[in-house]
């Protein structure tokens, strides 16, 4: 009965606190979840950073180096590698949380998860990457102004689309929706909560840019605290519009 009676908040600071406190808490999760969390996501971190570097010592047009097999393996790794278990990691979060995760819910709850989240990434990325391309190429390739224009409105279809990102995991693995519906609740919450979204997305970037100076929170701790600050403000959104009971525990 008391596990029903926890009160969730979507007020980012509120979130950055309990977070730290659940992270803290479920130090054992935290620390586990960290490092896969790093151990996946840095391979295409340090080769996309290590090829802008190559760029721009050479003076190479970006278009050439960020050319299409390059974009593609990006998605596909995002797709198949990072999202399914960044979104496990989340699931997992969840039941720390609740005091029964372990390390065979892990495997199973990918195993589950995985072709839906695939899907929904597959999906993401090329929307991501167009945006990205036709941005290029209405600042950098064309001269008309009117390119300009269409430039920045895909400019602000690129950071609603970051903004609906957000919310793709939970949606995934915390609830029971079709790939349609994930997007379309994703890109609904990000609308109805821009604001308040653009400054979870803020601190998360901020914390984890203060980690990435001090290596040992990085690989330790910011994995696993990126997970329980995106649950706790998912539910806490989810709270705010009576809509808690909608949660998918993925107990048996």
């Amino acid at each position: 009965m008391a596990e029903e009676e926890r009160r969730f908040s979507s007020n980012v600071f509120v979130v950055l606190k309990e977070a730290v406190v659940d992270a803290y808490n479920n130090i054992g999760y935290t620390l586990l979840s960290s490092v896969l969390w790093v151990l996946v996501v840095a391979p295409p971190v340090i080769f996309i950073g290590l090829t802008l570097q190559v760029a721009m010592e050479t003076g190479a047009n970006l278009l050439d180096v960020f050319n299409l097999p390059f974009v593609l393996i990006l998605i596909f790794y995002t797709a198949l590698v990072i999202a399914p278990v960044n979104s496990t990691l989340l699931s997992q979060a969840y039941k720390a949380f609740e005091g029964w995760g372990n390390l065979r819910g892990f495997w199973k709850d990918l195993r589950r998860n995985y072709r839906q989240t695939v899907g929904v990434y597959l999906l993401y990325g090329v929307a991501f990457s167009l945006l990205i391309m036709n941005i290029m190429i209405c600042f950098f390739l064309l001269a008309p102004f009117f390119t300009k224009i269409v430039g920045i409105f895909n400019l602000y279809l690129l950071i609603f689309l970051i903004l609906a990102g957000f919310y793709l995991p939970p949606l995934i693995v915390l609830q029971e929706n079709t790939i349609k519906k994930v997007f379309k609740k994703a890109f609904l919450l990000a609308f109805v909560n821009g604001p308040l979204t653009f400054l979870a997305l803020l601190i998360l970037f901020l914390i984890g840019l203060l980690c990435s100076f001090l290596l040992p929170l990085l690989v330790m701790i910011y994995g696993g605290f990126l997970q329980f600050f995106t649950m706790r403000f998912f539910l806490g959104l989810l709270e705010k519009y009576d809509a808690k009971s909608t949660v998918n525990t993925g107990s048996e």
